[in-house]
């Protein structure tokens, strides 16, 4: 598999950037619109749920609200995730 381009690569990084803006801002709408209609999160392998549908996911909070529990509003959270 070869490396993905620079367009690739500034595309990921764009978006990761913009996940991170909108999780430390707590813009839930800004947020869920980062993913797709048909969104599906399969956590039932760590016993947790398996949601599916952006609006069952995180229109309901079931993402959301961990999230911010788990100190998404501290830039820290994000910043360990950019400089992965």
């Amino acid at each position: 598999m070869a490396a993905p381009g620079f367009a690739d690569w500034l595309a990921i990084a764009d978006l990761k950037a913009r996940y991170c803006r909108l999780l430390d801002s707590k813009d839930w709408d800004g947020f869920a619109a980062l993913f797709t209609e048909d969104f599906l999160l399969d956590a039932s392998g760590s016993g947790g749920p398996v949601l599916e549908g952006r609006d069952v996911a995180i229109g309901g909070g079931r993402i959301v609200q961990p999230l911010a529990a788990a100190g998404a509003d501290d830039p820290g959270v994000c910043r360990a995730l950019t400089d992965a």
